[in-house]
Parts: C-alpha cells; structure tokens; sequence
C-alpha cells in the first residue's frame, strides 16, 4: 500500500491537481468571508505545505508537477502585462493609488 502512495505522490499529475485544488479552496473561502487576508495564493500556499508535511512526500516528488505549472508562469506574466499595457492611461490617471498600493 505505501509503495501505491509513493507512486501516485510522485506522479506531476498529483502536484498539479494538489495546486489547484487548493487554489480553489482558498477562492471558495476568500468569496465566502470577503476577508482580504483570505487570499487564495496565501491559502494555497499554506494548504500545499500542509499536505507535503503530513503525508511526508519528498520535495522532488512534488516539484515535477511544479515544474509544469512554473512553465504556465511566463506566458501568463506576458498576457497580464500586455493587459497592463493597454489600460496605460488609467493607470496614469490613478499614479498615486497605483504607487501607494
């Protein structure tokens, strides 16, 4: 039985699944209590650390599906600034928000 958990932690499949799934925890519970502490990435975070330290699955193990979820990073980065980018004289307009913030 413990060789069939090492195989499916070891699996990218199950980091990425894991990452998600906490990542919509944390959305469900920062929609439910509108508490900007709640931040889903915070709470996904802490949720993923949680499950790699009780189930004791090796970093390594865990890092091959985050390897594939790193390489979505960039594309994403490059589209959110092109969106930033576009919206350039809101931006001007609100510098001081947008600076303090």
């Amino acid at each position: 039985m413990n060789e069939f958990l090492q195989e499916i932690y070891s699996s990218p499949f199950f980091a990425i699944c894991l990452s998600v799934l906490a990542y919509a925890v944390g959305y469900w519970l920062n929609r439910k209590t509108g508490l900007p502490l709640l931040n889903p990435l915070l709470i996904a975070i802490i949720l993923v650390v949680l499950v790699i330290q009780i189930l004791h699955i090796p970093m390594e193990s865990y890092n091959q599906g985050g390897d594939i979820i790193s390489m979505f990073l960039a594309p994403a980065t490059a589209v959110l600034a092109v969106s930033i980018y576009r919206q350039l004289d809101i931006l001007k307009k609100n510098i001081v928000p947008v600076v303090a913030g």
